[in-house]
């Protein structure tokens, strides 16, 4: 999976199906299930995020290190890289758009603006 520097649709379409390959390996079906309703609202978290080349440095870096411990059969180190990896994206992405100031070009305020608007129904 790759995508060129700057295409910040296709980094993030790269970085859901890295996501997606892991939720399906862990042959969990409940965690699955768990995830549907949150699938999309991740896609577009990952969308305003892989704008910030500072967090696709980051988000590939992890990415390495997970995969790594998955080869290396280390479930423990998984486990918390995953959780880290979670929590410091999403605390990054947060960050980066209160800072930014424009809502025109953060999909995640136009996502949530418009499920507010339709009483979250999006």
């Amino acid at each position: 999976m790759a995508a060129p520097a700057g295409d910040s649709r296709g980094i993030a379409r790269c970085n859901t199906e890295f996501h997606e390959l892991i939720l399906q390996a862990s042959e969990n079906s409940s965690l699955v299930e768990l995830l549907e309703p949150i699938r999309n609202k991740a896609i577009i978290c990952r969308l305003s995020s892989m704008q910030y080349q500072t967090n696709v440095e980051v988000s590939l870096r992890e990415h390495a290190e997970i995969i790594r411990c998955l080869e290396s059969g280390r479930a423990t180190d998984v486990g918390q890289l995953l959780r880290h990896h979670i929590t410091t994206s999403g605390r990054r992405l947060l960050e980066q758009v209160g800072m930014s100031g424009n809502e025109a070009d953060q999909p995640i305020l136009r996502y949530y603006q418009l499920s507010s608007e339709n009483g979250g129904l999006l």
